[in-house]
């Protein structure tokens, strides 16, 4: 987010009563390093939230530096703040830290864009750490509220694929498959 959302959108949104979401992005390392004095940084990040901004999108990279934005901003787990997450990649992992964080997913819901299937969850702190099998962190919340939505079943053949490989090579390499049998039980 840059530095003009909290020094003139947010003062007029919270002057006249709008919300808004503000979205946390990832730049590329050169890019950062020449616009750094025009990015919000983790305390900006937080006044915008003291000022009454409650959603906060965190979108396009890895699920793993998302997780680690999260970590890093102890502000998120304020009452009412709700994260846009979407995940490019390793959504399990990011799946995981919220849960055993106690963050609650309220929502989780796919979609399909250029050739690829993405996960975006929508969570809240709740202090509750859940105990959640293996199978929801790799495959996604609540799958029966998703089983009939065309992007969810291609999310899930894309899971089904990368499975199936990680099977066969275990499978070459003499390792145990019980974990990725168990998956692909359940995606069939």
């Amino acid at each position: 987010a840059c530095k003009s959302h909290l020094e003139n959108v947010a003062p007029v949104l919270k002057k006249y009563g709008f919300n808004a979401t503000f979205f946390i992005c990832r730049f590329n390392d050169e890019w950062r390093k020449k616009n750094q004095k025009h990015l919000l940084t983790g305390k900006e990040i937080k006044e915008l939230s003291d000022m009454g901004i409650t959603d906060l999108a965190i979108c396009g990279m890895g699920g793993e530096l998302i997780a680690r934005i999260i970590e890093d901003a102890p502000h998120l787990k304020e009452d009412g703040v709700r994260l846009i997450l979407q995940p490019m990649t390793k959504q399990e992992h990011l799946r995981r830290f919220l849960v055993e964080s106690g963050f609650s997913v309220i929502d989780e819901r796919f979609s399909f864009d250029s050739g690829k299937y993405y996960a975006t969850m929508v969570a809240e702190y709740s202090g509750v750490v859940r105990q959640l099998s293996d199978a929801v962190f790799d495959l996604g919340f609540d799958l029966s509220h998703h089983g009939d939505r065309v992007e969810y079943l291609g999310y899930l053949e894309g899971k089904r694929k990368a499975i199936q490989k990680a099977l066969n090579g275990k499978i070459k390499g003499g390792l145990d498959t019980e974990r990725e049998e168990e998956l692909l039980r359940l995606i069939d």
